[in-house]
């Protein structure tokens, strides 16, 4: 916290205030904000408000000062350019005249003008920089300079008589006055004078205020039981600098959360080198907005506890939490100190005191403060006097300055000095089993007789010389104790002598004795019957276990029979359930008509073919992305490279399913990346819409399918519609449909394939499919625009497997990074969606009305159909995978695939011999 960095803050701070308009700066950072980024500032969220606006911009780095700086030069207008010199003349003579600041600003323009100009004057340098600049004199008075005048020696001597002065803004008589209040008592705080000076203009006149601070804090030099007491003089406001980056402060933790994170109050501030007393109404001025600076522990290698009192450095960090100021570094520990009523040569009363009256506050440790200046402290920074065992001296220290901070009435000791001596305060006790320890012939004592104890205070004095105070202190207590066992002993010797206590004292030793031989009988007694009782217990336990034993064999043997009973039971069941599962699908659908017709002749009602609209149960005001309208196929091949480097996936993938879609609507899709090609594929192709149907066994005809619901996934949102409703609103949009068909085979595949391979929409015949609705009306849909199922498929026993000649007709694609041209995608990538226009269907469609085509396989189709947007080799080769994998013998594939496009190895190796191989075995069973 260093004055010169005060000072600069406070010129620039002045420069950016006073020379520029408000909206000026708010455009400039507006406009820089990308530039200050990229060149190290934090201009992600700029500031608000002028304060903090004038931080933001002092505390720049130096990159990021030039851009502001290039801004401000080129689109700010300044006047002509004087002498540097004579506009800082001129302003510091404003100044010391306490002008109006309006009439500074024009000045302030112009050095602004100096400081974003690419030759800045070194004197300009020098004043914003707070250092010392030399000026020609021409009237004025140097900034660092004072004038002493006749007038100030009069108003000196008025202040020397407690007299009041005209209008006291002279400096000499300021300081003077400064001085006089300090040696009457009067706090900082109330010291008008060292207010005035700190307020100056002058820094010769600031410079004489802090030396009033200094000689207040040495003069305020107390001693207490011959311990130096240093009062630490109170922050005046005006001495909060609100741009500090970085404050050493004295801090009591005030609390602990459970994240880790701790809050610090501030008590004292460390102002060069100094001590400062902060007072609690000045703690927010510095420490905005809640009085309190945060810290983490995870930062440090040490726990705190509440109450804790330290020397702390904090840094500022503009957040939009209470506390701005984030604690960086711990650098020592501060010990309060607590007065204790009692001298160091009352041991018993010291530890009586710390027993029974001292009750701490929380869980710091303390100084204690003895009435002859000694200072004690528990070993390991123990809070608590009751949890100490006194057995253990305590450190000991002597004369240790202290520092009164009077706001808080708290004494506080910064830094300790090496222990001086331990200070033991054990009981007498203690000190006996020490001496019974360290002596030889402690085996010798065990009655403490007076020769004795002779004995010990001959050996005390040999051989414990150092702590021959406590041990004398013991023996003197072992003297009383051995005269009262003396004086005991006489007296018991003549009770014993009496006749008539000797006598009461047999009968009493008879009785004694009786009762105890009838005890011991009484004894023997019970122990034989519980012998008896045990013998019959054992015998009673070892029959249960024998009985326990055989009928957990028996039930052991009943579980094993019905357990084998009923997985035969079981194995039988799901083998007529395998065998006759079509034949059940087929009696539930025959079930399912019987019921329709059933309903349909209890509510008749007339069937009308429902027009091409959207029905009303669907929302048919879902939002729709804008989306690019691809026309040309070079628009195509760019949307496809775009998704490629935002997703990861393959090219060759993406093309072959936009190809695959002019052969047949019905495509079959596989593997890890299943999900987020269907997603690539719907924002290329239909404005990054599409659905999602899970298939189930309960579907026996195309309107089941085409009435279940679907989830409708769009940019940033989700729907709900039937199917059939979906279609209908993208054929209406003039948008291309994409639907998963999850888990296709878990209903027989030629129940609804059929069907969907009559969805391809430019057949030799107009293309159009109807359905029964879920209120038994007719819907008609006309296929104007291209609809793609995609098929995945599951495992298990209650799949189907896809049967000849289905089987051939249905082209097939594993979505994994196994095409050999995949290439790293790019993280946080946005791309616009997509769709494309019919007439660049028709373009890159095959026609499937040409006569060529017409007698040609799905294969020889699909491969033309790639010519357009893969080479011929991999076109042959991709088309060949979709329709030979599963129906072809695996060395087949390999030996074709191999000379056409070797790339595609380690596609034919997953599809064959990988995780996918199990998956074509359950669904391709030819």
């Amino acid at each position: 916290m260093a004055k010169k960095k005060s000072i600069i803050s406070d010129r620039l701070g002045q420069m950016y205030s006073f020379g520029t308009e408000s909206h000026e700066l708010i455009r400039c950072l507006q406009e820089c904000k990308q530039r200050l980024t990229r060149n190290g500032a934090k201009a992600d969220n700029l500031p608000k408000g002028p304060e903090k606006r004038l931080h933001f911009l002092r505390t720049l780095p130096p990159k990021a000062k030039l851009v502001v700086s290039d801004w401000l030069r080129e689109n700010l207008t300044f006047s002509e350019q004087n002498d540097p010199q004579n506009v800082l003349r001129d302003l510091l003579e404003a100044e010391s005249n306490a002008e109006d600041i309006e009439l500074c600003k024009p000045l302030w323009r112009t050095i602004l003008g100096f400081y974003i100009s690419s030759d800045c004057p070194e004197i300009i340098t020098k004043f914003l920089n707070g250092e010392e600049i030399d000026l020609p004199q021409h009237g004025v008075s140097d900034s660092s300079t004072i004038n002493f005048m006749d007038e100030d020696i009069e108003h000196c001597a008025l202040i020397s008589q407690c007299k009041e002065i005209p209008k006291p803004e002279r400096t000499i008589p300021l300081f003077v006055g400064g001085l006089v209040d300090a040696l009457r008592g009067t706090r900082t705080a109330d010291n008008r004078w060292r207010t005035k000076l700190s307020e100056h203009s002058l820094p010769m006149a600031r410079k004489l205020g802090e030396l009033i601070d200094q000689f207040e804090a040495s003069y305020g030099l107390k001693t207490i039981d011959g311990t130096s007491v240093i009062q630490a003089p109170p922050v005046v406001s005006k001495e909060i600098d609100s741009s500090m980056d970085e404050v050493l402060f004295i801090g009591k933790v005030l609390a602990l959360t459970a994240s880790g994170a701790f809050f610090v109050t501030p008590i004292s501030l460390l102002i060069n080198g100094n001590l400062r007393d902060l007072p609690e109404e000045l703690v927010k001025d510095l420490f905005p907005h809640g009085g309190e600076a945060i810290g983490f522990e995870s930062y440090f290698s040490k726990k705190f506890t509440r109450g804790e009192i330290a020397i702390w450095k904090a840094r500022y960090q503009p957040s939009d939490k209470p506390a701005q100021y984030v604690i960086t570094d711990y650098l020592s520990r501060v010990y309060p100190v607590v007065a204790l009523p009692h001298a160091s040569d009352e041991p018993d009363a010291v530890r009586e005191w710390l027993l029974t009256r001292y009750q701490p506050q929380n869980d710091t440790a303390v100084i204690f403060h003895l009435s002859d200046g000694v200072s004690l402290r528990l070993p390991g920074d123990l809070s608590d006097p009751k949890k100490y065992d006194f057995d253990m001296p305590l450190e000991s220290y002597r004369q240790v300055p202290q520092t009164l901070l009077g706001s808080h009435a708290l004494r506080v000791i910064t830094e300790l000095p090496q222990v001086s001596k331990k200070y033991d305060c054990a009981e007498a006790s203690t000190w006996i089993k020490r001496l019974l320890k360290r002596t030889d012939s402690a085996k010798d004592f065990p009655q403490f007789s007076k020769g004795q104890l002779q004995n010990l205070t001959h050996f005390i004095a040999e051989h414990e010389s150092d702590n021959e105070a406590s041990y004398l202190r013991a023996v003197s207590r072992l003297e009383q104790i051995a005269d009262t066992r003396s004086f005991l002993n006489d007296t018991t010797q003549q009770l014993l002598a009496l006749p008539e206590v000797e006598a009461q004292i047999n009968i009493e030793k008879q009785e004694i004795l009786t009762r105890y031989e009838e005890e011991q009988y009484q004894i023997k007694q019970s122990i034989k019957v519980l012998s008896e009782k045990k013998i019959q217990l054992e015998n009673e336990i070892d029959d249960q276990k024998k009985k326990l034993k055989k009928e957990t064999d028996r039930i052991n043997k009943a579980l094993r029979q019905q357990e084998n009973e009923l997985e035969q039971r079981i194995k039988k069941t799901f083998e007529a359930a395998s065998q006759a599962g079509i034949e059940t699908l087929a009696q539930t659908a025959l079930l399912r008509a019987i019921i329709k017709n059933e309903t349909v002749q209890e509510q008749p009602a007339q069937r009308q073919i429902a027009p091409e609209s959207v029905a009303e149960s669907v929302n048919s005001n879902f939002p729709l992305a804008e989306a690019n309208a691809l026309t040309r196929k070079h628009q195509l091949s760019s949307a496809i490279e775009k998704q490629v480097l935002a997703t990861g996936l393959s090219e060759s993938l993406l093309s072959s399913l936009i190809a695959a879609t002019s052969v047949t609507p019905a495509v079959g899709l596989m593997g890890k990346q299943t999900k987020e090609t269907i997603a690539s594929l719907a924002n290329l192709l239909a404005g990054n819409v599409w659905g999602e149907v899970s298939v189930h066994s309960d579907h026996f005809s195309f309107s089941d399918l085409m009435n279940s619901p679907t989830l409708i996934r769009l940019s940033g949102d989700t729907n709900t519609m039937t199917l059939g409703d979906f279609l209908t609103h993208q054929q209406e949009a003039g948008l291309a449909s994409i639907v998963e068909l999850r888990g296709f085979n878990r209903t027989p595949p030629e129940t609804l394939l059929p069907e969907l391979q009559e969805c391809l929409f430019r057949t030799r015949h107009p293309a159009a499919c109807s359905w029964t609705d879920r209120r038994q009306a007719l819907r008609h849909l006309p296929i104007r625009h291209p609809i793609l199922f995609l098929l995945t498929f599951t495992t298990g026993k209650s799949t189907f497997p896809l049967q000849a000649p289905l089987a051939y007709q249905l082209p097939l694609f594993l979505a994994e990074n196994i095409w050999s041209d995949e290439r790293p995608f790019e993280q946080n990538t946005d791309i616009t969606p997509s769709r494309i226009t019919l007439e660049l269907w028709q373009t890159i469609y095959v026609d499937n009305r040409q006569p060529e085509y017409q007698a040609c396989a799905p294969r020889e189709v699909l491969e033309a159909a790639l010519l357009s947007l893969l080479p011929d080799e991999q076109a042959q080769a991709v088309a060949r995978l979709a329709y030979s994998l599963g129906r072809s013998t695996a060395q087949d594939i390999a030996t074709t695939i191999d000379a056409l496009a070797p790339e595609f190895g380690p596609y034919v190796q997953e599809m064959t011999t990988g995780e996918s191989a199990s998956v074509l075995e359950t669904l391709f069973q030819l």
